[in-house]
């Protein structure tokens, strides 16, 4: 008994002892010497959830209420109904959409808000996602356009009269966007758009590029644009049925083939590995690689031949995935995948590994290589993979009800993984906007004519009798009262006074001496010196003429890697200290690099730009060859385009002309085409002329230089500072301008440097226009479309 008592005393010291240990360093869950962890169900393994749906809680998501032509309208186009969409009005998938189903993601994650009930569809537990209808309380925002759909709906060639329909949705939707205070207040980051096919959002893509889109891979998109840190790939809906009664002994003998590929066999891009593979796998018994395209007949037969077959082939298509691989999924096919670029829906909570195999193009096409491999394949492995494809098929089940651990429900679990990032930008994004309380009150400190202010003081004191006082900010910026016997009067320059405004919050303020004067000053993260023609801009140096009637003071006022610029306009000197922020600096930087990529015709990427240069510019014309007379069509000066280039060619291809051709398509087709207006009989050849729009921007944006020392290169950082694509923007204009002053002048091609200067001019004037922060806001970007 007393070894008992000695024993149990020992027992609940250690255990006191432990307990008391583990509070102090905070590094062991108690809870775990009392509760035995939670056991995963079996057969969660890779291919369940690693996210149990009911462990946090529901996604909250305000769904804008677009009127139906944005999405509803489009199913049914005779429908006149424009009352709200509600679940119950809510309208079916038709049966009868062929291909058009598998690009319908941005059906199903509307239906899956509108419904009001709790998604558990009879298996109990909560939804990843449901609607508010209080904007201010939601986590996201949905933006309810069938992009996808209204590429299918309105035209597929450009030349189409009815893709114009598809532009104009997108164009009034940006608008809708733009005047959403909620869109404001993120810059859009905190919306989820669905643009599944390759070709949803065309025109305006890059405008809503800080958003969640939902795509099904990124073969349409540059890696600037979309990726995996902010964006969620997403299934394509299966067009087969879905293998329900596959509950078989012997789902191995069951299977007569070995390989089944029914489909298109010439694609694009990555996808011409199908018609090479056509070849390779001819005079198999057991593989059956068959030519067709989608109709009703076709997709049955597709689903029977994926059901016979014990692998499923999913070679690329015009983009590193198709709808094929997720016919295998729920036709419990074991999917072949062939595509070097693939990015695979839900991959952090799924392991395609455990019910997939992976090809490279290279071994694919390799003779007998892939048949001989699959031939080899153990049964037992198969039949391991065939369990776990029918564990996880029903994340790939697009449905209305929705249910529980569905494709959409899956999607907005994806959403809420991404939802920190953009909550971290947004965050980083505002403490660069708000002034701080000095600087609030500097901007109020009118920029003097002939202030005679005493020495800057940490404290009151007289000077020259009059009497001058120094305030420090909690933020320990200091900043000087006005003398009373000053003559200052307010800036009313409008250029000078929307520099301080427009970036209020971007640095701080101080102020800087000149010859017996004081002058507010705000430390800018960009530059405000004026380039106009009323203005004369200068280096600050220790010693300036006296006519000058000011000079700079030493560099201990500047401050360590701070660029000042002191510019005169009429009569008077302001000087301006500024720095860049560390994402001017690093967007600066690219852009600098970018221009220093000279062309080099034996580089297989630069080859590419000429091509998609081409594509872009002709879709309907093929190109034959990188040397040809076609390319004197575009306005090239030969028939080798790489002869033209004086400069760097990415600028060119990448960012200017072929931006401009995917951006505004149809405004870069009516200038190729010479559309609108009286034109010259000797007109300016249109290639040449983008490339010395590319070059007249750079002079005038000052981009060789190493710091900032123009009013309108400051402008221009902060606008590259909130969206990148800010000189190809500007380019866009750029050219618009030219061409509106073109017709104006009625010029002709000895005209043209005229012409550019004046394009020059009037750029230079709208971007310091007091109302144009973004290069959406000068007035000619409306000449856009």
């Amino acid at each position: 008994m007393y070894g008992k008592s000695i024993a149990l005393s020992l027992g609940v010291g250690f255990l006191l002892l432990l307990i008391t240990y583990s509070i102090i360093i905070g590094s062991v869950d108690i809870r775990s010497y009392f509760f035995p962890p939670l056991q995963s169900s079996p057969g969660a393994g890779a291919g369940a959830c690693a996210n149990d749906a009911g462990s946090s809680p529901s996604l909250r998501v305000y769904m804008y209420d677009l009127p139906r032509r944005f999405h509803v309208g489009m199913i049914n186009r005779r429908g006149a109904d424009e009352s709200p969409v509600t679940a119950g009005n809510f309208p079916p998938w038709p049966r009868n959409s062929g291909l058009k189903k598998q690009h319908s993601v941005e059906y199903w994650m509307m239906a899956s808000l509108l419904y009001d009930g709790d998604g558990g569809g009879g298996g109990g537990g909560g939804r990843e996602a449901v609607r508010v209808l209080d904007p201010e309380s939601a986590d996201a925002f949905f933006v309810p356009f069938f992009s996808s759909l209204s590429f299918n709906t309105h035209g597929h060639n450009m030349t189409d009269p009815a893709t114009e329909i598809d532009r104009k949705l997108q164009i009034d939707l940006l608008e809708f966007l733009r005047q959403s205070k909620y869109w404001q207040r993120s810059g859009g980051r905190d919306h989820v758009i669905p643009m599944t096919h390759p070709n949803a959002f065309r025109f305006l893509r890059e405008q809503v590029n800080a958003s969640i889109l939902i795509v099904a891979d990124f073969g349409r998109f540059s890696k600037t644009m979309s990726n995996l840190n902010k964006d969620v790939v997403a299934p394509y809906v299966h067009v087969v049925d879905s293998f329900l009664d596959d509950d078989t002994v012997d789902p191995y003998g069951l299977r007569p083939l070995l390989l089944f590929f029914r489909g298109r066999t010439v694609r694009k891009d990555e996808g011409i590995v199908r018609a090479k593979l056509a070849k390779i796998l001819a005079g198999y018994d057991d593989v059956l690689y068959e030519r067709s395209i989608a109709t009703v007949e076709s997709i049955k037969m597709s689903t029977q031949g994926m059901r016979s077959s014990k692998f499923c082939l999913h070679p690329a298509g015009d983009t590193p995935s198709s709808c094929r691989l997720f016919d295998a999924i729920v036709s419990h096919c074991v999917p072949v995948i062939v595509s070097d670029q693939i990015e695979l829906p839900y991959e952090d909570e799924i392991d395609y590994s455990r019910f997939s195999i992976f090809f490279s193009v290279k071994e694919a096409l390799t003779p007998g290589y892939m048949v001989d491999q699959l031939r080899l394949f153990p049964k037992e492995r198969w039949i391991e993979m065939w369990k776990q494809i029918r564990t996880i098929s029903h994340h790939y089940e697009f449905q209305y009800p929705p249910k529980k651990e569905d494709a959409v429900d899956m999607l907005w679990r994806q959403v809420k993984h991404k939802l920190p990032g953009v909550k971290l930008a947004v965050h980083r994004n505002r403490r660069g906007r708000r002034p701080r309380p000095a600087e609030r009150a500097l901007l109020s400190v009118p920029i003097c004519k002939s202030a005679n202010f005493a020495q800057l003081p940490s404290s009151s004191n007289e000077s020259n009798g009059i009497k001058s006082k120094s305030k420090t900010d909690d933020d320990g910026s200091v900043w000087g009262g006005r003398g009373s016997g000053s003559d200052c009067r307010p800036n009313v320059r409008p250029r000078i006074s929307r520099s301080l405004e427009a970036f209020a919050g971007a640095g701080s303020m101080s102020l800087v001496k000149t010859q017996q004067n004081y002058s507010a000053v705000r430390t800018l993260s960009v530059s405000a010196p004026s380039s106009s023609s009323s203005s004369s801009i200068s280096r600050c140096s220790q010693g300036l003429a006296p006519s000058d009637n000011a000079t700079c003071g030493a560099p201990t006022w500047i401050g360590k890697g701070l660029t000042c610029v002191c510019f005169k306009r009429k009569g008077t000197y302001e000087r301006i200290c500024f720095h860049l922020t560390p994402i001017q600096e690093e967007r600066l930087k690219r852009l600098k690099c970018r221009m220093k990529v000279f062309f080099d015709a034996s580089r297989p990427d630069h080859q590419e730009a000429l091509k998609a240069l081409w594509s872009a510019t002709y879709p309907d014309e093929e190109l034959q060859g990188l040397i040809s007379d076609q390319w004197k069509k575009m306005g090239w000066q030969g028939k080798d385009p790489s002869t033209d280039f004086r400069f760097p060619v990415h600028a060119v291809l990448y960012l200017n002309l072929l931006f401009f051709a995917k951006t505004f398509s149809i405004s870069f087709q009516h200038l190729l085409e010479k559309q609108g207006g009286k034109r010259a009989a000797w007109e300016y050849p249109f290639a040449v002329a983008g490339v010395n729009i590319t070059f007249m921007i750079m002079q005038m944006l000052d981009l060789d230089a190493s710091k900032p020392r123009t009013f309108v290169r400051g402008v221009f950082l902060q606008m590259l500072s909130e969206n990148q694509w800010a000189f190809d923007l500007l380019y866009c204009v750029a050219f618009m301008i030219m061409d509106k002053q073109w017709l104006e002048r009625n010029a002709t091609y000895m005209e043209f440097n005229d012409v550019l200067k004046s394009t020059r001019a009037q750029l230079e004037r709208e971007l310091l226009m007091d109302e144009v922060l973004r290069i959406e806001d000068m007035p000619s970007y409306n000449l856009l479309c």
